[in-house]
């Protein structure tokens, strides 16, 4: 699973219009901690403490710390069950949005030519999607890493 969060990492990073590449990496991303806790950390036990410095009591348990860790990855969670149920049923994300950049618009690095996706949050911040994506690949990646 790890593997395809890279791949869709990838190709959202290649293509940051694309509402499919940005949910695929949302769905990906959150999942990442069903796949991790039913494959790894469930038969663990006692030994997850040295990798993520405490033992988990479940599925739920292990979310609620991820989230608490990376906020990013509790954005990422909201849109991944917002493309479910049509809706977000969290209290992080206000809006999505798709901001679209012709060239020669704008001041000389003002933003990047083509535009990308954006996050509208609760509190009215503006936050560039690929910006939540980077955070969240990195946060994951060290996860991997100490488990590993």
């Amino acid at each position: 699973m790890w593997e395809k969060l890279g791949t869709e990492f990838d190709d959202f990073k290649a293509n940051r219009l694309s509402t499919r590449h940005a949910l695929n990496f949302a769905l990906t991303a959150w999942h990442l901690s069903d796949w991790l806790w039913a494959t790894d950390l469930k038969v663990r036990g006692t030994s997850q403490i040295p990798q993520l410095g405490k033992e988990f009591t479940g599925l739920e348990n292990f979310q609620l710390h991820l989230r608490e860790k990376c906020s990013d990855l509790s954005i990422i969670s909201e849109i991944c069950h917002a493309s479910k149920h049509t809706r977000s049923e969290g209290t992080l994300v206000e809006s999505t949005a798709r901001l679209a950049i012709p060239y020669g618009s704008g001041a000389y690095g003002e933003s990047t030519y083509g535009g990308g996706l954006l996050v509208v949050t609760s509190n009215g911040r503006e936050r560039i999607y690929f910006d939540i994506v980077n955070t969240v690949m990195d946060y994951w990646k060290g996860i991997i890493d100490r488990l590993n």
